[in-house]
């Protein structure tokens, strides 16, 4: 029997972080957690293990969706303890072939950000 080793702690620390179907670690390659971290899971370390503007606006996976649009904060506004903006169709911003069925141009935000603009290079 393998030993795998999750973080709880971090799972609030992140839009709808236990809410994404399928997906128990979403900072890991290994979906139930323990292993290696996947590159959402690098890209929320570089992030001083904080949600936040660079983090939602990137696109750690790849998939052309920004970690935001996939995790219900497309508009990049959550805080811990609040709810996000979307709870439902959600994705795994840790797997490329995880995407939402949302579309970045649905949402036009308050705040002036733009879901559909993506980072795609490394913001830390």
């Amino acid at each position: 029997m393998a030993l795998t080793v999750a973080h709880p702690e971090y799972v609030p620390l992140n839009p709808n972080g236990a809410k994404v179907p399928g997906v128990k670690a979403i900072g890991h390659t290994n979906p139930n957690g323990g292993g290696r971290e996947n590159r959402y899971g690098s890209d929320f370390k570089a992030a001083g293990k904080r949600w936040n503007q660079k983090l939602c606006s990137l696109d750690s996976d790849g998939d052309g969706q920004s970690n935001g649009l996939e995790l219900g904060d497309p508009c990049c506004i959550w805080a811990v303890g609040q709810t996000p903006q979307n709870v439902t169709e959600l994705s795994h911003p840790g797997d490329k072939s995880s995407t939402t069925s949302r579309k970045c141009d649905d949402f036009k935000c308050a705040n002036g950000n733009d879901p559909c603009k993506v980072t795609h290079l490394r913001a830390f």
